[in-house]
């Protein structure tokens, strides 16, 4: 339940960043999304449900008992977000969003490398 519910929080964090990209041709066409009901607040939000993803992370290897390794996926992730958080403030919406990708891939090699190669 704790990896659900961190995977849902970075799905919607990152859907915002989608959307901002693309806020004004929704507002024109009427459609709601994340970027348009929390407003100027969207960034802040997305950027608390991104860390939230990243805490129950830690958490799942707090319980686990991860190896350290799992701290070199931590960290990679953190640099990744920092990342991210200066093409969010360049208004690269489109370009933090297909980062994503990227964050994927580190979760999941980081959860193999624990579960097969570490157990």
């Amino acid at each position: 339940m704790i990896l659900y519910t961190g995977i849902v929080a970075w799905i919607i964090s990152f859907d915002t960043y989608y959307a901002l990209e693309d806020k004004e041709d929704d507002l024109k066409i009427n459609i709601n999304s994340t970027a348009i009901m929390w407003g100027e607040n969207a960034i802040k939000y997305a950027r608390i449900l991104h860390l939230f993803f990243y805490a129950s992370l830690i958490l799942i290897a707090i319980l686990n008992k991860f190896s350290y390794i799992f701290l070199l996926v931590i960290i990679l992730l953190l640099i990744v977000f920092i990342y991210q958080r200066k093409l969010i403030n360049e208004s690269k919406f489109l370009d933090a969003f297909k980062i994503n990708n990227l964050v994927g891939i580190i979760v999941v090699l980081g959860f193999v490398i624990e579960i097969t190669l570490l157990k």
